[in-house]
């Protein structure tokens, strides 16, 4: 009896692969840093339940008032980034889904202006190309954009005028750009600029930044800095039209094919059920 050659061909999914090890490396990171979190928060709120009881004595004079005042201050900091870290232990797995850009972005930004207070003219939405699709999980969306939004609110000066959100393809990909009317980040600074805890203000955590390329990352997307004379960061997303990547391969047996394998790129691949004779 003639001997049978199998030969078999595997394919692997290298994104797929680098997005699970992301997933494994937050989520050690995030049961770290909830750890020592929940061991600052106790000590942390006892010192700011301390300082409100003193505030409230009649016997304090003005500088002393002053004193208490500060604590309370760098708790309120203290425990905003404890906020930040805890978000790094709580976060989910990413839930991608089909994003039409063209219907979410507008929704997005008429809530931060509500929920914000905003005038109408803050943000101003420029669609370079319409029917745009991205495939991301929307929670993860929304809390890159929250910071990018917010940032620009802070240090990108927008009494000068609206801060542009911009919308479009580059790459073959959708990508979201947010730009401001800022100085832009220094030279010096930009190398650190997605480092955690990093940052220039002595109000904030340094950790927005960080959060948001890492929920990138883990969405197969990436979040860069475009260094000019307005600042601007660009979300370059995966592409949720025509992303469902085929593909082919046979099993042959002795020479002869004997059973044809299809299937999409991250699903279980089956066999078809009608092999060549």
């Amino acid at each position: 009896m003639e001997e049978e050659t199998l030969n078999m061909m595997i394919f692997e999914d290298i994104a797929l692969y680098n997005q699970r090890l992301q997933q494994s490396k937050l989520a050690s990171l995030g049961r770290l840093t909830a750890s020592i979190a929940h061991e600052i928060r106790n000590p942390l709120a006892a010192i700011s339940h301390a300082g409100q009881l003193l505030a409230e004595s009649r016997a304090l004079d003005a500088q002393d008032l002053r004193l208490t005042e500060i604590i309370r201050i760098h708790c309120q900091r203290v425990n905003g980034i404890i906020e930040d870290i805890l978000k790094l232990s709580r976060r989910a797995p990413s839930q991608k889904q089909k994003i039409v850009l063209d219907q979410w972005l507008p929704a997005y930004l008429s809530e931060q202006r509500l929920n914000l207070g905003l005038a109408e003219d803050t943000f101003k939405l420029s669609f370079q190309t319409h029917a745009l699709a991205a495939c991301i999980d929307a929670g993860h969306l929304k809390q890159i954009l929250d910071n990018l939004c917010a940032n620009a609110l802070k240090y990108g000066r927008p009494e000068a005028g609206p801060i542009l959100v911009e919308a479009g393809m580059a790459q073959g990909s959708p990508y979201i750009s947010v730009i401001d009317n800022g100085p832009g980040i220094g030279a010096d600074n930009l190398q650190h600029l997605f480092e955690p805890f990093f940052t220039t203000s002595h109000q904030g955590t340094g950790l927005g930044l960080y959060i948001s390329k890492e929920l990138a990352e883990l969405n197969r997307a990436e979040l860069n800095y475009a260094p000019g004379e307005k600042s601007c960061f660009t979300l370059l997303l995966a592409n949720a039209i025509g992303r469902r990547l085929k593909y082919e391969y046979a099993c042959y047996v002795s020479g002869r094919r004997r059973a044809r394998y299809s299937g999409t790129v991250g699903n279980h691949v089956k066999p078809d059920a009608d092999p060549d004779p």
